[in-house]
């Protein structure tokens, strides 16, 4: 099944002289992402490819489309009994095409997407309760990951192929896995007596505390194994991070904040986010290895769920007054 894909432009200029930290005369193009027929379209992640995966609703029932080539595709209904009364949520998509996701009935099971046929849900290694939180996400080599509740605010992540999934056991309590590399490595959070990130390789974990760090969020790795992240500093000032081979690189945006949510890091070290100001306005921002770029102002209930790819394309996926707006997004300027 396949539908028409329909864009909106508009042109959001980031920054202005007066704010040092943002790359002069930096511009952020957003096509808005609309499917005929369709309400609260949601992206959850570009591929490589530029191909992307996501989710809307159309006449109550809850869809996952590809949008590739201009096309958007239509997957069928996943598995297990899923109809019109459940609620299926993709969040991630590699190289070759294939999607996990998971989907709400009652509870919530894993799904993945390959070759054209879903892999049955059993295969996630689901014997939990409560079913799963945060991801599942998806590399190349067909690894993935997906983060089990099993109750009173605790997780249990699990990482592997369909069928051979492994329970994670980083140091401390309320482990989270945030992302997964091309390599089988990856990184997440745990809170022992504070806010920590980790990163995992073969068992081998690494816990990634920039200096000066009194809180540490994020959790996302790149192939060449470079995380990114936030922190907060002993007078509760809030910094990004990149980390790679035991060196620290911080950095701030153009004005105070509240709150610093890293989102992604792509293979040029490329960092994409959003932070809340003092004025409780929500921005987007790109941290390009030497300076910050920003765009657009969002309520502090928004959602926004920022991704990019390797090519340095964007998405952005804004929830406001119960709705989905999507974007594609393009940067153009010394910021990018």
């Amino acid at each position: 099944m396949k539908l028409i894909f329909q864009v909106a432009i508009g042109a959001v200029i980031a920054g202005s002289p007066c704010q040092p930290a943002i790359a002069g005369a930096t511009r952020f193009a957003l096509r808005q992402i609309v499917i005929l027929g369709s309400t609260n379209v949601e992206t959850a992640a570009i591929n490589n490819k530029g191909a992307i995966v996501g989710g809307y609703l159309a006449r109550a029932a809850s869809k996952i489309f590809v949008l590739s080539g201009g096309v958007v595709t239509v997957l069928p209904p996943t598995p297990a009994g899923c109809s019109a009364s459940c609620i299926a949520i993709p969040t991630a998509i590699n190289a070759a095409g294939a999607v996990v996701g998971q989907t709400y009935f009652g509870r919530s099971y894993g799904f993945l997407r390959t070759k054209g046929a879903y892999v049955n849900a059993a295969a996630f290694g689901l014997g939990l309760g409560g079913g799963m939180v945060a991801g599942p996400g998806l590399n190349n080599r067909g690894q993935e990951f997906y983060n089990g509740y099993i109750g009173s605010g605790f997780y249990e992540p699990y990482f592997g192929t369909p069928g051979a999934m492994v329970q994670i056991k980083p140091p401390g309590s309320f482990p989270l896995i945030a992302s997964i590399n091309n390599h089988g490595v990856i990184a997440g959070t745990f809170a022992p007596y504070r806010p920590s990130v980790f990163v995992d390789r073969n068992s081998r974990f690494v816990v990634v505390t920039p200096p000066g760090a009194v809180a540490t969020e994020g959790g996302f790795i790149n192939d060449f194994d470079e995380v990114a992240g936030s922190y907060q500093d002993a007078v509760h000032v809030w910094h990004g991070f990149a980390y790679r081979g035991q060196k620290y690189a911080s950095f701030d945006m153009p004005t105070k904040v509240v709150s610093i949510a890293v989102q992604a890091i792509n293979n040029s070290g490329r960092i994409v986010g959003a932070y809340t100001d003092i004025k409780n306005v929500q921005h987007v921002f790109l941290y390009n290895g030497a300076t910050v770029s920003v765009f657009g102002k969002y309520a502090p209930a928004d959602q926004l769920h920022v991704a990019l790819n390797d090519a340095g394309e964007m998405l952005l996926s804004d929830y406001s007054n119960d709705a989905y707006r999507s974007y594609r997004v393009r940067c153009r300027g010394g910021g990018c």
